[in-house]
């Protein structure tokens, strides 16, 4: 596995502006929990739906570096003209039967949507899974409602493959979860 705490993993100007994708390191902790709390701020279309403290986001960063250094999961950071703008995680699922299906998720702040960000980074994301994961399919997820997700994932080759009835409560909403999956080639 070719993790290493802050490597840079893509970089590529977009806007007039430096988009770098690399590995997280423990001092993203702050911008990691402004950026999260952000999300929940705007009522984003993610599974946390409450405020998130250090400590919390302490333990989960922890764990996505454990991972990583294990290869069991791969996380990415997005930077954008220097500023934290999101990231996306790739989970390897557990069992020898299932070790080549990987679990995709991303976020983006609002800023930084609409730009093509969330594109390049789902390209350098199923990328990865193929090299350092030996991955040969990828599943993930949206909330319904969601059609900027829905949209970008479609353009990029993943198919609906069921739902969930009810499977999300958007703050006292409830809505499918859309399954999707890529099989890689």
């Amino acid at each position: 596995m070719a993790f290493r705490e802050g490597k840079v993993i893509r970089r590529f100007r977009l806007r007039g502006k430096e988009v770098v994708f690399r590995y997280p390191r423990k001092g993203d902790l702050a911008n990691m929990v402004r950026h999260i709390n952000s999300l929940v701020e705007e009522r984003a279309y993610i599974a946390i739906q409450t405020k998130q403290t250090g400590a919390q986001q302490r333990k989960w960063l922890n764990d996505s570096l454990a991972g990583g250094t294990k290869g069991s999961r791969i996380l990415v950071c997005v930077l954008v003209g220097g500023k934290y703008a999101g990231s996306s995680g790739i989970t390897r699922n557990k069992g020898d039967a299932r070790r080549h299906v990987v679990t995709l998720g991303i976020t983006l702040g609002k800023d930084f949507r609409n730009m093509g960000i969330g594109t390049e980074l789902l390209r350098t994301m199923e990328s990865l899974a193929r090299r350092e994961m030996k991955a040969r399919v990828i599943q993930l997820s949206y909330f319904q409602d969601n059609e900027r997700s829905k949209h970008v994932y479609e353009k990029l080759g993943y198919r609906e493959i069921g739902r969930v009835p009810k499977g999300v409560n958007h703050y006292g909403k409830y809505g499918d979860e859309v399954l999707m999956v890529k099989v890689l080639k």
